[in-house]
């Protein structure tokens, strides 16, 4: 059975008016010593904040990834 992989988006904030900083995100649940490295197809983080998106919060979704070894379980983040 392929071991299970958590993805958590790190939450992140900007000042109005300002581009979104780089989406990132964090692996928990590894075995054998291994790291990122390893994953097939690595997963994305992406929100729907734009430059002129007005105050408050927006989530950060990471998806997209695959792995032969690992079923990926994502956790969404908050882009305030």
């Amino acid at each position: 059975n392929k071991a299970q992989l958590t993805v958590t988006a790190n939450n992140q904030s900007r000042v109005y008016g300002a581009a979104n900083p780089s989406l990132t995100f964090v692996y928990a649940g590894f075995v054998n010593g291994e790291n990122g490295s390893v994953i097939d197809t690595p997963p994305v983080a992406s929100t729907s904040a734009t430059l002129l998106s007005g105050v408050g919060n927006y989530p950060i979704n990471v998806s997209g990834g695959t792995d032969n070894n690992y079923n990926l379980n994502y956790v969404s983040g908050t882009l305030t």
